[in-house]
């Protein structure tokens, strides 16, 4: 019981540097064109987060036994309950941000709506799909290869990651192969457990030095292409270092917060926190004052409206699944 409230401790946690890696990029670049490095150190801070949320998802499946269901009715079960609000952000973001109404029923616009294209957040739920997909398939591989399977994985990330940054291939958010890792490593760690713990200094040695070499790869990065977004990926295999080390450490040594975990709001969270983060950039004007200070007023803006808005809805999909008990919300 212990385990699974400690990785729901990673989410909540995941949860908050989702919100910063979002509301720092805004920040990265001053007006001036010169990198803002502070702005740059919250966001690769906070870049443990999606590999977070992968390695909470394979884990928890587990533990709940998702494994034990057949193939179809697991699909059925995953669908039922994150596409619908998938596919109504998706909408929602389309209609709100591009402003095409009459493209809607085009092929192009239906095809945007249904692959999270309307939105940038939106491609993590189309890849936690696409690990559904592969669930059952994959925990029976565990199960009977554990670690022969989770070395093709590492490796397999590793080389995709590194062909991405490289600029050998396209690197894509949409790439299944630049995650699969995290995926499986939940599974694996929910099947056979982990090893013994480092000491909580030893532990935060190693989040600090992978973290400073997260900031020095994005800085020598961005200097030689002047590509932010290729600076500053979580799809890297540094970032990768410290997105485990620093879980491990959320996960091993965790701070008590039991009592905001049961909101359990980390799914819309995710879904709707980008378009407070439009509001409050256009209320707040930060396009001519991208200070320390400013960035800090707008991530506790977004944090509590996101959490205030995504408890709301909670609230009121817990109240029509129970008004309406086969409803597919």
């Amino acid at each position: 019981m212990n385990d699974r409230i400690n990785w729901d401790k990673l989410k909540f946690f995941s949860m908050i540097a989702v919100v910063m890696i979002h509301v720092s990029t805004l920040f990265l670049v001053t007006d001036a064109d010169q990198m803002n490095y502070w702005a740059l150190s919250f966001n690769q801070a906070a870049r443990f987060s999606v590999p977070a949320f992968l390695l909470a998802s394979g884990y928890g499946l587990i533990v709940s036994k998702k494994d034990e269901q057949g193939y179809l009715p697991f699909i059925i079960g995953r669908s039922k309950k994150i596409l619908p609000m998938f596919l109504t952000a998706s909408l929602f973001y389309y209609i709100v941000f591009t402003r095409q109404v009459s493209s809607i029923l085009t092929i192009k616009g239906i095809l945007t709506i249904i692959i999270g294209k309307s939105y940038y957040h939106l491609y993590f739920i189309v890849i936690l799909f696409m690990c559904y997909l592969i669930f059952p398939i994959i925990s029976k591989l565990v199960r009977s290869k554990g670690k022969l399977v989770l070395l093709i994985s590492l490796i397999t990330q590793i080389i995709s990651q590194i062909l991405g940054i490289l600029q050998i291939i396209k690197i894509s958010e949409y790439n299944l192969l630049n995650w699969i890792f995290y995926f499986v490593l939940g599974i694996y760690l929910a099947i056979y457990g982990r090893e013994k713990k480092a000491s909580f200094i030893l532990s935060i040695l190693i989040v600090l030095t992978t973290l400073l070499l997260a900031i020095g790869s994005s800085v020598y990065i961005y200097s030689n292409t002047y590509n932010i977004s290729l600076a500053t990926t979580s799809m890297s295999p540094i970032i990768m270092l410290f997105a485990l080390s620093l879980s491990s450490t959320l996960l091993y040594h965790p701070l008590k917060i039991d009592k905001l975990l049961k909101l359990n709001i980390s799914f819309y969270f995710y879904l709707i926190h980008p378009f407070f983060i439009a509001v409050f950039s256009k209320l707040l004007k930060i396009e001519g004052n991208k200070s320390f200070i400013m960035l800090l007023v707008m991530f506790t803006l977004v944090l509590i409206s996101s959490m205030v808005a995504s408890s709301l809805i909670t609230f009121f999909v817990t109240f029509f699944k129970k008004k309406i008990p086969h409803s597919l919300i």
